[in-house]
Order: C-alpha cells, then sequence, then structure tokens
C-alpha cells in the first residue's frame, strides 16, 4: 500500500524512502502462518520429549535417593557397633559349627588358656600337640 502522506524533497525523500526498505525487509523476515504453525508443532513435540526426560530424571533422583539412604545407614551401623563386637559375633557364629575349618593347613593357631603336653594318635589320625605358649599343630 502507497503512503498517503505527501512526498518530501531532498533528504527527507531519502530517509522515507529508507524507512519504507526497513519495513519491507522486516515483512521478508516475518514468518508465514505456515512456518509459525510448525514451529508449534516443533515447539509442542519438544515440550513433550523434555516432560519423558524430566520424568526419567525424577526416577534416577529417586533411586540415587534410596542408595544413599541405604549407604549411609549401613555406615551409621557400622559407626554405632562396636567392631570387637561385630568380629566376636562372626567368630562365636564360626565356632558354634559342627566343623571348623581355620583357613589353610600349616601355620600357627594360638589358644592361650590351653596347656597340656598330652599326645594322642588315633589310626587314621596325626599326633596333636600343644605348646606352653597355647599353641596348637599336628606332626
Amino acid at each position: 500500500m502507497a503512503d498517503p502522506s505527501p512526498s518530501r524533497d531532498g533528504l527527507a525523500q531519502i530517509a522515507d524512502q529508507i524507512n519504507a526498505l526497513w519495513r519491507a525487509v522486516g515483512e521478508l523476515k516475518a514468518p508465514s502462518g505456515t512456518q509459525q504453525a510448525n514451529a508449534v508443532a516443533q515447539l509442542e513435540a519438544a515440550v513433550v520429549d523434555l516432560q519423558a526426560q524430566q520424568a526419567q530424571i525424577v526416577a534416577q533422583q529417586e533411586q540415587i535417593t534410596v542408595l544413599v539412604s541405604d549407604l549411609d545407614e549401613r555406615i551409621t551401623d557400622f559407626i554405632n557397633e562396636n567392631i570387637d563386637d561385630i568380629v566376636a559375633a562372626q567368630v562365636t557364629a564360626a565356632l558354634a559349627a559342627a566343623d571348623i575349618t581355620l583357613g589353610r593347613s600349616g601355620g600357627v593357631v594360638r589358644i592361650p588358656s590351653i596347656i597340656t603336653t598330652d599326645l594322642t594318635s588315633a589310626s587314621g589320625r596325626v599326633v596333636t600337640w600343644t605348646a606352653a605358649d597355647g599353641r596348637i599343630g599336628h606332626t
């Protein structure tokens, strides 16, 4: 549409022409209705994708919270329990078994309150011994 105002001369006319060109360039840069509709659909799809990602992050945060809580509970239990009591309970449980295996053969086991020099042997068995310093062994 043509500008209804009277035309001006000189620099004013050039300024009017420059302004008209700026308006025309602005209209050319403006998105069309189709471009705007496509942009809306793309934005809606992006929102759905971001919401799905947010749900995954929330689920992961909940899993991490459970793991940290469990770890915190275990550390607190460990700190609150006397380590000697824990070890004693484990040893007591192991010694309550009918048969006890103490590691590999060879080596020394110390039992401070046992003192005897009785060497015994039976068919199919080896001779056992105890020393005055609480060690036991076999030959």
